[in-house]
């Protein structure tokens, strides 16, 4: 709903003025009115009839919109305005009692009422209506086009001291038919004497609007309402992250006949605001793929994305994946699923070589599951120096087989031992030692290779013998049978 101002105060809807008289609060405190009725009775001339036999001083005051209003109130509505206007008079007897009395209300052309009048009598007392389209003529059919009709006239009998009587109607402004300033709305006659008359007024109006450069609003309209030739003054508003840069020159003025916009024209700051880091991680919070980190200036959009990560599946988003940056950090996290992996079964075989590549120690084959860890173990051979290892000796299963090597160098065999030299004589201190040396390789065991290249030698050799052998036979056997 729209702000609108009038005379220093912010209200909302039809706007009513009230009298400066007080308001009504109960039947006991109902004004009476300056013109005192006397009991002489008032010749009617036009009827030939005597209506008035009220004896006593009536009370008088108006209903509308739900406000009391005294005498001859003028309410103020917003102009063009459709809603419906009620609006009704209370007429109280406050002493003596009459056979009749009439009550006629004069409708203006500047309103069009939109349902037949209402009438509130108290138990004991009768009335008649009557209609007229013209002012003048009045007739006990209502009009089949209830917005002809211009007035109505009721006649009461049987009213007794201290009651009162009600006439309620409801209409809309008729603009086309309403002029600068005060607009008659009705008058009501009492025994055809003229008592009293509505008049409304149209609010002219003027809308403050708060746009950027695109015409984008940027805050909330303020309507200001006044009547016509009356002052009214606007201003500008903090917006923050924008500068004015046009001010309107009807920012101050008169209220005219039309309706007027004053418009305010920001520009937007440029301001750094805080980065936008995009992550990307598991259920728990390990980070699957690099950080994205997004830059700009507060106001501005940003938007992020979530990514296609090989072996994972996309589960869900934590903070704003798209907004404005501000002048605080902000992080979007998107959060993936591990996918299963199916049962299948990789291999890992495991060989232990010299570096000319032959064998040294039987091989080891290790399976599992794939995308399940291994870890494989260097061996201390004998004879051998452990010198490197080939491919990863630790790692995951996989569909393809894999193969990690360990590689050894063969230890040098024990060194030769000196001889004696000829000549040399033993030392006085080594007189009671043996007289006789060896040589180190007389005493020194075969190296461990010397011994497995002559085991293999020996074996190349007997199948060499056996298969000798066999083809001795065999040739012996072909020629004996010929």
């Amino acid at each position: 709903m729209k702000k609108i101002k009038l005379f220093g105060l912010i209200v909302t809807g039809i706007l009513i003025s009230t009298s400066t008289m007080p308001i009504i609060a109960d039947a006991e405190d109902i004004p009476i009115n300056d013109t005192t009725l006397t009991n002489t009775p008032k010749d009617d001339s036009e009827s030939n009839h005597m209506v008035r036999k009220l004896g006593g001083v009536t009370g008088r005051w108006f209903v509308i919109n739900g406000k009391n209003e005294f005498f001859s109130p003028t309410i103020n509505i917003q102009k063009d305005s459709t809603d419906s206007i009620e609006f009704s008079k209370i007429i109280s007897q406050n002493s003596g009692s009459s056979s009749n009395f009439s009550e006629t209300v004069l409708f203006s052309d500047a309103v069009s009422i939109r349902t037949l009048p209402e009438v509130i009598v108290p138990s004991g007392t009768t009335y008649s209506i009557e209609y007229t389209i013209d002012k003048t003529t009045f007739t006990s059919v209502p009009p089949s086009d209830i917005t002809s009709l211009k007035g109505i006239k009721v006649i009461f009998s049987k009213m007794n001291a201290s009651e009162r009587v009600e006439i309620k109607n409801s209409a809309i402004a008729n603009w086309n038919n309403t002029h600068s300033g005060a607009n008659e709305l009705a008058q009501y006659f009492e025994d055809d004497r003229l008592q009293g008359t509505i008049y409304f007024d149209s609010y002219r109006m003027v809308t403050a609007v708060y746009k950027d450069e695109l015409g984008t609003d940027l805050s909330e309209p303020e309507v200001f309402y006044g009547v016509l030739g009356d002052k009214y003054s606007t201003s500008a508003r903090t917006i923050p992250g924008y500068k004015l840069t046009v001010m309107p020159n009807n920012a101050s003025g008169q209220f005219s006949d039309d309706d007027q916009t004053v418009s305010y024209i920001y520009k937007k700051e440029v301001v750094a605001g805080g980065d936008v880091t995009v992550k990307y991680v598991d259920p728990h919070g390990k980070n699957i793929a690099n950080d994205i980190v997004k830059s700009g200036n507060v106001g501005e959009d940003y938007t992020t994305e979530q990514k296609n990560i090989e072996g994972y599946s996309f589960k869900e988003v934590k903070g704003n994946t798209t907004g404005q940056f501000t002048d605080q950090a902000q992080t979007v996290t998107y959060v993936y699923r591990k996918n299963e992996i199916p049962n299948i079964i990789g291999t890992i075989l495991v060989k232990y070589i010299d570096i000319e590549g032959n064998s040294i120690s039987g091989d080891i084959v290790k399976s599992g599951t794939v995308g399940e860890d291994y870890n494989t173990e260097k061996k201390d051979i004998w004879g051998y120096t452990f010198k490197e290892v080939k491919g990863n000796k630790t790692g995951q299963f996989t569909e393809q087989v894999q193969t990690v090597t360990y590689v050894y160098a063969k230890n040098k065999t024990n060194p030769v031992g000196p001889e004696s030299k000829p000549g040399n004589k033993p030392n006085s201190k080594d007189k009671n030692s043996n007289q006789s040396t060896t040589t180190s390789s007389q005493n020194s065991l075969p190296a461990t290779g010397e011994d497995e290249r002559i085991t293999k030698m020996s074996g190349v050799l007997g199948l060499m013998l056996l298969a000798f052998g066999a083809a001795v036979s065999i040739f012996h056997f072909k020629k004996v049978n010929k």
